[in-house]
């Protein structure tokens, strides 16, 4: 793990980390508007050409891990 104090670099590591508790605890400090940046950019990250395969599997992950949460915060959008 890097040890960073550049709290951008902090937040990134968390969401890509594996850790599914890690990634909702990271996610979950956010206001709203963060939030909707970081999953179009995760969603970038797992679409797009020109991300590393395991950038792109961490990227994949955090979406895995989000999904429900994101479901269950609006059920309207199902």
């Amino acid at each position: 793990m890097l040890l960073s104090n550049d709290p951008l670099e902090m937040i990134w590591d968390g969401l890509l980390s594996h850790d599914p508790v890690e990634i909702q605890r990271v996610f979950n400090i956010l206001d709203s508007e963060s939030q909707e940046v970081v999953l179009l950019h995760l969603q970038r990250m797992v679409t797009e050409p020109g991300w590393l395969p395991v950038q792109q599997q961490s990227a994949q992950i955090a979406l895995s891990v989000l999904q429900p949460i994101l479901k269950s915060d609006h059920p309207s959008q199902e």
